[in-house]
């Protein structure tokens, strides 16, 4: 799909063909109500863009010009864009805004011609009318002398959007809207002349209002001529007012900067808080956490250490291991680095020492200890020999049951049998 070209053209006609097809072509000036006319119709031009970007390189289809067609829509669009946004916008466009030039300086292909580039006045006003926009000017003391030496012709400048049409095989373009007014010798759109302008009571009228919102007062009997100074007055406020309202906005821009960085720091800080508490919840789960595994570990030393005596306290009792020895057999076990493979050598080891003079020596409590010890043993070893278990668990599994249980409690009972 085509993207529509758009043009920025000013209708100075010293460097134009003549108008074509132009509707309303009587030369028109100012009534006694203030307001001018652009008329509806087509225009010729030869499509010079006033930016001066398209001139080097301007298209061949655009080499004859175009047609320029001011319609009743067109109107419509450039009235909407001259409103801008609210009464103060309003003001500030119809003094900065839409300024009237002495030809066109503001347009960069062209302002080489037109050196000066003080505003002769601006657009006060717009109606769009059926016979086309009505425009309502406020020139300065400058303006009105350049009118009465000649540049009394009026040329918009203004951006033209293209449309599907054609005219006399020319493409046909529509403006949409209004950058400024130029004074110049001889336009390119006929019916805009400036010559007798007057300054009717209803103008003044409006331009107190606008003064008056801008900081100036003008008495309501100021005469015609002398008006013009008031309006320097409020040209120079209105300069003035750029740099601040530049600087206001500016300042807004960087507080709102300022604004969104310190809600991220804020924010950041939340996220920085929640980590930290995070932090020191895992911390302290972390502690939780090898505080029970040092528990444990002693617990399962002690278990160790406990099945250890039996088996140990088993094989003295059986003559496989001396008294003497008893501790250190218990230590060596307990520490083993395969507990069920040192148990199992130390239940095959051989009695060393004769058990029926070892029995026989004992106290009535050291032969029940024995017993015990050889009962859970038998038991360990019948589970293991079942259920083809290491040592630990068939040990684990014989200490739950209930004859297990009193097993190891009687064990673990000191001996206070008398000899």
């Amino acid at each position: 799909m085509k993207i529509p070209r758009i043009l920025r053209l000013a209708n100075d006609g010293s460097s134009h063909d003549a108008p074509l097809a132009a509707v309303n072509a009587e030369p028109l000036e100012i009534g006694a109500d203030g307001w001018a006319l652009i008329p509806y119709g087509d225009t010729h031009h030869d499509a010079k863009d006033g930016r001066g970007a398209a001139n080097s390189k301007q298209p061949e289809e655009l080499r004859r010009g175009i047609i320029q067609r001011f319609t009743r829509p067109a109107a419509e669009a450039i009235e909407r864009d001259f409103r801008g946004r609210g009464w103060i916008g309003r003001i500030k466009r119809a003094f900065v805004g839409l300024p009237v030039f002495k030809g066109h300086p503001d347009a960069p292909a062209f302002a080489q011609f037109f050196p000066d580039k003080a505003a002769r006045g601006a657009i006060g006003d717009m109606q769009v009318t059926e016979q086309g926009l009505r425009i309502r000017p406020v020139l300065t003391e400058q303006g009105a002398s350049d009118v009465e030496g000649g540049w009394a012709q009026f040329s918009p400048y203004w951006d033209l959007r293209e449309t599907q049409d054609r005219a006399n095989g020319l493409p046909v373009y529509e403006p949409f809207r209004l950058h400024s007014i130029g004074l110049v010798r001889r336009g390119n759109m006929p019916g805009l002349s400036l010559v007798n302008a007057d300054f009717s009571d209803a103008m003044k009228s409006l331009l107190i209002k606008i003064l008056a919102a801008l900081g100036v007062s003008m008495p309501p009997e100021t005469a015609d001529d002398a008006a013009a100074s008031f309006v320097e007055q409020a040209l120079a406020k209105i300069q003035g007012m750029q740099p601040k309202a530049e600087a206001e906005a500016e300042l807004a821009t960087a507080n709102a900067a300022k604004a969104e960085l310190e809600q991220k720091v804020t924010a950041l800080t939340a996220d920085l808080a929640a980590a930290n508490a995070k932090a020191a919840t895992l911390e302290g789960e972390k502690l939780t956490l090898a505080n029970a595994k040092n528990a444990a570990e002693e617990s399962a030393k002690a278990e160790r250490r406990e099945r250890a005596a039996l088996l140990v306290g088993a094989a003295v009792a059986d003559g496989r291991v001396k008294a003497a020895d008893r501790e250190a057999k218990i230590l060596a076990l307990a520490n083993a680095s395969d507990f069920t493979a040192e148990a199992a050598a130390l239940a095959k080891l051989p009695p060393q020492l004769k058990t029926t003079s070892r029995t026989d020596s004992l106290t009535q409590g050291g032969r029940e200890q024995q017993d015990r010890q050889g009962k859970l043993l038998s038991l360990v070893n019948a589970r293991m020999e079942k259920h083809g278990e290491d040592y630990t668990t068939a040990f684990q599994a014989v200490e739950k049951t209930d004859e297990g249980k009193a097993l190891v409690a009687a064990m673990k009972k000191p001996d206070t049998a008398k000899s």
